[in-house]
C-alpha cells in the first residue's frame, strides 16, 4: 500500500533526476536572490547599530 502510493512521486522524481540542469538553474538564481537580499539587510542592520566597517587604507 505504501509503495503504491510512493509509485507516482518516485517515476516523478526519476524524471527530474534524469535532468537536473533546469532545475539547478532555479536554484541557483534563487540562490543569487536571497544572498542579494540577506547583504542589503545586514547592511541596513550594520548602519542602524552604527557598526559599518571601513576598509583601512
Amino acid at each position: 500500500m505504501v509503495n503504491e502510493r510512493l509509485r507516482p512521486l518516485r517515476r516523478r522524481r526519476a524524471e527530474l533526476a534524469a535532468d537536473p540542469g533546469p532545475h539547478l538553474d532555479v536554484l541557483a538564481a534563487g540562490n543569487a536572490a536571497a544572498n542579494d537580499l540577506a547583504d542589503a539587510t545586514l547592511q541596513r542592520v550594520r548602519r542602524h547599530m552604527r557598526m559599518e566597517y571601513r576598509p583601512v587604507a
